[in-house]
């Protein structure tokens, strides 16, 4: 990932924005090695909730993005706020949403029954 960094700031670019929510494990190795500023997607969705003055959000992904608790703990990370995270309780249900993103999202057909499923595990969660 450092090496494409340094080839986007080779080729001309200005930034970088890492929408990738798994990358920005490696956010401050890439941010440290190129001179053109990296934008972290977390750090504005926390600057937003905060802002915004939530206590709760829910955290919806892949599986990986639901377990890992670094996405957990880097939105926690506040001074200013007490966030509460809300992932998923039942395993089918995160393995549900996993499968949506892989099979339904990424090529743009998403059905129906995956919308009431989504819309079902949200209504949960609040």
């Amino acid at each position: 990932m450092v090496e494409t960094a340094k080839n986007l700031e080779n080729g001309g670019a200005k930034f970088i924005i890492i929408s990738n929510q798994t990358l920005h494990k490696v956010y401050d190795e890439i941010k440290h090695s190129v001179d053109i500023p990296v934008i972290h997607v977390l750090e504005r969705v926390k600057q937003h909730v905060v802002e915004k003055g939530y206590k709760k959000i829910a955290l919806i992904g892949t599986t990986f993005t639901m377990q890992n608790p670094f996405f957990k703990s880097y939105l926690t990370k506040s001074k200013k706020s007490e966030i509460e995270i809300l992932i998923p309780q039942a395993a089918m249900d995160r393995a549900l949403i996993h499968s949506m993103i892989h099979n339904q999202v990424y090529t743009n057909e998403i059905g129906e029954m995956a919308k009431f499923d989504i819309l079902r595990i949200i209504k949960e969660l609040s």
